[in-house]
């Protein structure tokens, strides 16, 4: 599972189903991220971008969040 915190400036640039697939197709949290941001600045966004995206993982799996 995945969370996404992020500001207007992501939303506001992405549709949701943008976001969707790049969460979807994301290797680690940083990828997301990256790609997230990128995509907003590539569409010119209007306003700051912002986003954090933590993976939830079990018990037995590695930690992977970042920001």
């Amino acid at each position: 599972d995945l969370l996404l915190l992020c500001s207007d400036g992501l939303t506001g640039e992405l549709p949701d189903e943008e976001l969707e697939a790049v969460l979807d197709e994301a290797q680690t949290a940083q990828d997301a991220v990256d790609a997230l941001v990128e995509g907003a600045l590539l569409v010119g966004a209007h306003d700051n971008v912002t986003a954090i995206v933590v993976r939830v993982l079990g018990d037995d799996d590695d930690a992977d969040a970042t920001s």
